[in-house]
């Protein structure tokens, strides 16, 4: 997996959702041959109240400990489910215009499963001018994750960096430290970046000079 998408797919997590990474578009041509028209590097979905719990030994869900971890700057909301059309770049956060196609826009909607196909032609044209739109208690947001922002950045799509990302990574690192520490993460993203940080906070060794 390219590294910036398992980046993204780590921060999307640890905000409570269930991602998809890479997922093919495939298009029937006119000449009846199928073949792979892009891929979408993420789709997301995030119900609400998505949270971590960790049971106590009382075993009863009000003395269990729920944790919540969703960056604010995300802009999620407890109101309605969400669901994200994602495309991840190493530099500047933008969608390319394969990510807008309708047929694109169509085939992710359809893959979530939620939206009755009757409603996703005006979702999707929604989707194309305005970056957003509800339906029927969710909202679905297209959304560029990148190094940086453009300087000319239009406002038809969400755009979140992967500074942004890698700082709410470390807040939630610093703390829920007791809590992360007793667990143990498969994903290579995630690890990575728990080791860094016990990398930064750990005492410095002495210098030799000082002795």
């Amino acid at each position: 997996m390219d590294p910036a998408v398992s980046l993204v797919q780590a921060y999307l997590y640890a905000n409570g959702f269930f991602t998809v990474t890479e997922y093919p578009v495939v298009e029937l041509r006119p000449d009846d041959e199928y073949r792979s028209s892009t891929d979408i590097d993420v789709l997301a979905v995030r119900f609400p109240h998505a949270a971590r719990l960790i049971p106590t030994p009382n075993d009863t869900i009000h003395d269990d400990l729920v944790v919540r971890m969703l960056d604010p700057k995300l802009e999620c909301s407890d109101d309605h489910i969400e669901f994200i059309i994602g495309e991840v770049k190493e530099g500047r956060a933008e969608l390319n215009r394969g990510a807008t196609h309708r047929h694109v826009l169509r085939t992710a909607l359809v893959r979530f499963g939620y939206f009755s196909h009757d409603a996703i032609e005006g979702i999707v044209e929604r989707l194309v001018r305005k970056g957003r739109a509800d339906y029927d208690g969710a909202r679905v947001r297209l959304i560029a994750f990148g190094a940086y922002r453009s300087e000319y950045e239009r406002r038809e799509y969400t755009v979140v960096t992967l500074r942004q990302i890698v700082e709410h990574l470390d807040v939630l690192f610093e703390r829920h430290a007791d809590r992360l520490g007793a667990a143990q993460f498969k994903d290579p993203a995630i690890a990575m970046l728990m080791v860094l940080h016990k990398a930064r906070i750990a005492p410095r060794d002495p210098d030799p000079s000082d002795a």
